[in-house]
């Protein structure tokens, strides 16, 4: 199974297209296949092996706040939503 690559000289919109379009795929595929996917992305683009692993990984991934939930008191919330 071969990565979806066009073969020119890439931008860096260009090249999200390419990150995109085979995240799916990657996902998908079989450790011998994935290995080739990265040396011909990574042929391509330039990019590093584990920053194309990672582009290739996040797809609508939500980043949460760590520590603990405000909670406030109802005189605190009215003030809160002044100040913003």
């Amino acid at each position: 199974m071969n990565a979806i690559i066009p073969y020119q000289n890439l931008n860096s919109r260009q090249k999200k297209i390419i990150i995109e379009a085979n995240q799916k795929l990657y996902r998908n595929s079989s450790k011998k296949d994935k290995i080739i996917m990265l040396n011909e992305i990574e042929d391509i683009t330039g990019y590093s092996r584990k920053y194309i692993i990672y582009l290739l990984n996040i797809h609508n991934k939500v980043i949460r706040r760590r520590g603990r939930k405000r909670v406030y008191n109802e005189k605190v919330s009215l003030y809160t939503r002044f100040v913003e």
